[in-house]
C-alpha cells in the first residue's frame, strides 16, 4: 500500500486529471455544437441560394413565354424593342438574343449583327428542354464577360457569373453543378470541389464540406469553409465557452477536493469504516504480577483507510455522537470472533476483556452477547468492561449486569478511580474486576497523593470481594510496588504493548515468567 503522502499526491492528481478532461470535455462539446450550428448556418445560405436560382429559372421561363408569344421571325426594332421591355424589368437576366436555327441575329446589348454568329451545341439539356452553354465568354455592352446562356425555342438569355458570385454571402469556396437524371455537369464556382450530388456534411481540420441538392430545382450546391472563417464567425462565443470550460474544470476540482477533503474527515471515515467493516482488533495481555503468566487481555479497536490510522481517542467520541455504538460493539465482537476462531487456546478459561459502553448496558443491548458465537468458543471467558467515566443509570445497568453475570460473563470496572464510582455505588452492581487507571501507577515513583490512593483501592477491592487490574505497567519497579501493595494482575507496555492475536498467542505459549 503507498505511503500516505503518496496516496494524497495521487489522488490529488487523479482529480487533476479528471477535471482537466471535464473542462476539455464541455469545450470540445461546445465547439461540437457551434459546428453544427455553423453547418446550420452554411445550409441556410444555401437553401437561400437555391431559392434565388429559382427566382432566375423563374424569371427566365416568364421572359421567354412572353418573347415567344410576338411570334417574331426576324429582327426588327419592333422586336429589339420587345426584347429591351423585357430586359428592363428583369432582375437576373442581363441580355437577350433572337435566333434563327444555329445562328444568332441580334440582341438587345449590340442590336442587329453584321452578320449572323454561330452558335455551338449546347454544354447540357436543363428542365423543360433549355439548352444551356456554362462558363462563355462573350461581350456585353463593349466588356468582355464570363457568364450562362439559355436557351428556349429562337431566343435566347445571359447570366452573368457576378449573379453567382453574389448567390452565397458568406467566404466560402462554392459549386454549383446541374443535377439530373444521373447528369452532373458543372454551372458555376470552383470545378475542383467534389461533385455535389447527395447530402454531405464532413468536416476535417481545416474545412467545412458541405452538399446539399435542391427539391425544387435541379441542382446541387457544394461548399468548401476554411476552418478559420469558422472561428472568426464564433470567436465571442468560443472565446466565452472556453472560460466557462475553464471555470468549470476549476469548480469540478474544488468540488472534488472539497468532497474528498469530507471523505477524509474523520466523521466520514468512521461512517465508511463501520459500514465496510474495517475496525480489527489489537489484544494487549493481562499477567499475573507474581509469575509473568498471562491469564487473558483486553481487546483494544483499532482503525485504518488509505488515508491512515485513526486512534481511539478520536474515534470514540464520534461513535458515540452518531449512536453507534452497538453497530460498533458487534463488529468488534465478530472480529475477536473472527480471530480467535482460527487458534487453539488449549488452556484454562482464557479472560477477553471487550469495552461495551454504558448507554448499550443501560439500554439492555449489551444481554445480546449472550447469544454472539463469540461466547461459544471454547476456553473462553468474556469480560464485559465498562469505562467507570461513563455513569450508568442504576437500575436498568444493575438488572443487565446481574443477567449477565449469572449467565457466566465476568463484569470489569475499567479506569477505575477517574469517574463516578464509589464504593456504596460499585455494591450495587455486580462486579469482578477493579481496573485501576494508569494515572495512578503512572505516579508512583513521585510518591504522588494520587499514587497513594492505591492502598484505600486495595481495601475498597476486598471490601466487595474483587480482583484488581493495575493498567500502564511500564517498568519492574512499578510491578514490585503494585506486588507489594497487594494487586496481583496488571497490564502495560512492561508486559506487551497491543498486538495481533497470532503474536499474542506466541507470547502466551512461550509463557515466560518475570
Amino acid at each position: 500500500m503507498p505511503s500516505t503522502n503518496n496516496y494524497h499526491f495521487l489522488s490529488f492528481a487523479f482529480k487533476l486529471v479528471i477535471s482537466a478532461s471535464v473542462s476539455i470535455g464541455v469545450y470540445l462539446a461546445a465547439t461540437k455544437y457551434l459546428e453544427k450550428d455553423f453547418e446550420t448556418v452554411i445550409h441556410a445560405e444555401i437553401q437561400d441560394s437555391f431559392a434565388e436560382i429559382s427566382n432566375i429559372t423563374n424569371e427566365l421561363y416568364v421572359v421567354f413565354n412572353e418573347l415567344k408569344s410576338l411570334n417574331a421571325t426576324e429582327c426588327n426594332d419592333e422586336l429589339l424593342l420587345a426584347m429591351r421591355r423585357q430586359l428592363f424589368n428583369a432582375n437576373y437576366t442581363k441580355d437577350l438574343g433572337f435566333l434563327q436555327g444555329e445562328y444568332m441575329l441580334c440582341s438587345t446589348g449590340i442590336g442587329v449583327f453584321g452578320s449572323p454568329v454561330y452558335v455551338d451545341v449546347a454544354d447540357y439539356i436543363g428542365p423543360k428542354g433549355l439548352e444551356i452553354w456554362v462558363d462563355r465568354g462573350i461581350e456585353l455592352f463593349d466588356q468582355q464577360v464570363k457568364a450562362m446562356i439559355i436557351r428556349s425555342g429562337d431566343f435566347n438569355a445571359v447570366i452573368t457569373q457576378q449573379q453567382f458570385d453574389s448567390l452565397i454571402h458568406i467566404p466560402v469556396q462554392w459549386r454549383i453543378v446541374y443535377h439530373y437524371e444521373q447528369q452532373h455537369v458543372h454551372v458555376a464556382g470552383h470545378k475542383a470541389l467534389p461533385v455535389p450530388d447527395s447530402q454531405q456534411h464532413k468536416i476535417d481540420e481545416n474545412y467545412f464540406y458541405q452538399t446539399d441538392c435542391s427539391d425544387t430545382v435541379p441542382y446541387c450546391i457544394g461548399t468548401l469553409t476554411p476552418r478559420s472563417y469558422f472561428e472568426q464567425y464564433n470567436h465571442k462565443l468560443l472565446t466565452l465557452w472556453y472560460v466557462i470550460s475553464i471555470l468549470i474544470g476549476v469548480f469540478s476540482l474544488g468540488a472534488m477536493l472539497v468532497t474528498s477533503n469530507l471523505r477524509r474527515a474523520p466523521k466520514s471515515r468512521i461512517m465508511r469504516g463501520l459500514k465496510a467493516s474495517q475496525f480489527y482488533c489489537d489484544y494487549q495481555p493481562i499477567v499475573e504480577l507474581s509469575s509473568g503468566r498471562i491469564i487473558g487481555c483486553e481487546v483494544l479497536a483499532r482503525f485504518k483507510d488509505n488515508s491512515g490510522p485513526i486512534f481511539p481517542d478520536a474515534f470514540i467520541p464520534i461513535i458515540q455522537d452518531t449512536n453507534k455504538t452497538w453497530e460498533f460493539s458487534v463488529q468488534i465482537m465478530n472480529r475477536v470472533y473472527k480471530d480467535f476462531s482460527k487458534v487453539d487456546l488449549n488452556l484454562k478459561p482464557f479472560k477477553v476483556n471487550i469495552n461495551f459502553f454504558a448507554r448499550d448496558i443501560d439500554n439492555g443491548r449489551v444481554l445480546a452477547v449472550q447469544h454472539h458465537s463469540l461466547a461459544s468458543l471454547p476456553g473462553i471467558k468474556v469480560v464485559v468492561e465498562v469505562t467507570e467515566s461513563e455513569q450508568l443509570a442504576s437500575l436498568s445497568s444493575k438488572n443487565t449486569l446481574q443477567l449477565l453475570s449469572q449467565n457466566g460473563f465476568q463484569i470489569a470496572i475499567d479506569d477505575f478511580g477517574t469517574g463516578y464510582s464509589n464504593l456504596g455505588q460499585l455494591r450495587q452492581f455486580t462486579c469482578h474486576t477493579l481496573k485501576i487507571d494508569r494515572s495512578f501507577v503512572s505516579e508512583m515513583e513521585d510518591g504522588s497523593i494520587r499514587s497513594s490512593l492505591i492502598p484505600h483501592v486495595v481495601d475498597i477491592a476486598k471490601n466487595i470481594n474483587v480482583n484488581i487490574v493495575a493498567e500502564g505497567i511500564e517498568n519492574d519497579k512499578q510491578r514490585v510496588a503494585l506486588m507489594q501493595a497487594g494487586i496481583q494482575f496488571g497490564q502495560g507496555y512492561y508486559f506487551g504493548k497491543p498486538m495481533p492475536l497470532l503474536q499474542l498467542i506466541t507470547q502466551l505459549k512461550s509463557d515466560k515468567s518475570l
